[in-house]
C-alpha cells in the first residue's frame, strides 16, 4: 500500500517568522494528527506532498515566491514541498500546476494500492487528485473536510469581483468532488449538506 498525504503542514518555523497575520495553527496540528495516527496504525512512514497554507504578499506574507524543496519527516518518508507564486489571483493557478506536476509523478509510479489522503477542500489539492485519477483510475482518494469551502477565507468586506470569484470557485469544488471515493467530515452536517452516502464518510472530532 503506498499512501500520500496530500496538505499544508509546517515542517519548519520560517514560515511563522515570514507571516506578518496569524498562521492556521489548529489546521496544521489536525494534519499531523493525521499523519502520525495513520502511520502508528499501519507501522510505517507514509509520503508527504505539502504546499503550505500561509497568507499572501505582500500583506500577510513576506515571500512573493515560496520555494520547492524536498524534506522527510521522519526516516524513510519522501516528502516534497511544493511551491507557488504568492500573489492574489495567481496564487490557486500556480499551486494547481505545480502540485499536479509532482503527484502525476506518484500516480505513475507502480503500486498494488495506491491511495492520497488530501487535507480540505482546497481547489489546487482537488484538481490534483482529478489529474492524478486520470492517470492511474485505481487510486483512491480520501477528502479530509474541517470547514465548508463557503466558510474558507471569508472577507469582512468582500468586493463583488471577490464574491464572484467565491461563487466559481465553490461551483468548481462540487464538480470536482466526484473524484472523491471517501470523506472524513468534523461534523455529520457536512456529510448531510453534501448528500453524502453513510458507506463513504466517517466523522471524527478535529
Amino acid at each position: 500500500m503506498d499512501i500520500l498525504f496530500l496538505g499544508g503542514v509546517f515542517d519548519n518555523d520560517s514560515y511563522v517568522e515570514k507571516s506578518k497575520k496569524g498562521i492556521q495553527n489548529a489546521a496544521n496540528i489536525l494534519q499531523w494528527n493525521i499523519i502520525n495516527g495513520i502511520e502508528c496504525v499501519i507501522g510505517k512512514p507514509i509520503n508527504i506532498l505539502n504546499s503550505i497554507f500561509v497568507g499572501s504578499f505582500p500583506k500577510k506574507y513576506t515571500d512573493v515566491l515560496v520555494r520547492s524543496y524536498n524534506w522527510s519527516h521522519v526516516d524513510g518518508a519522501v516528502d516534497r514541498n511544493v511551491g507557488f507564486i504568492n500573489i492574489d489571483g495567481v496564487k490557486h493557478i500556480s499551486r494547481s500546476y505545480k502540485i499536479s506536476k509532482d503527484i502525476k509523478k506518484w500516480a505513475r509510479q507502480l503500486s498494488k494500492e495506491k491511495i492520497i489522503i488530501a487535507y480540505s477542500m482546497h481547489t489546487p489539492f482537488l484538481y490534483a487528485i482529478k489529474r492524478a485519477k486520470r492517470i492511474n483510475p485505481n487510486i483512491k482518494i480520501c477528502l479530509v473536510v474541517p470547514d465548508l469551502p463557503q466558510y474558507m477565507k471569508l472577507s469582512t468586506n468582500p468586493s463583488i469581483l471577490y464574491k464572484l470569484f467565491k461563487s466559481m470557485d465553490i461551483k468548481l469544488i462540487r464538480t470536482l468532488m466526484k473524484y472523491v471515493d471517501y470523506y472524513v467530515f468534523l461534523t455529520k452536517y457536512m456529510a448531510d449538506f453534501f448528500n453524502i452516502p453513510s458507506d463513504r464518510y466517517v466523522v471524527v472530532e478535529g
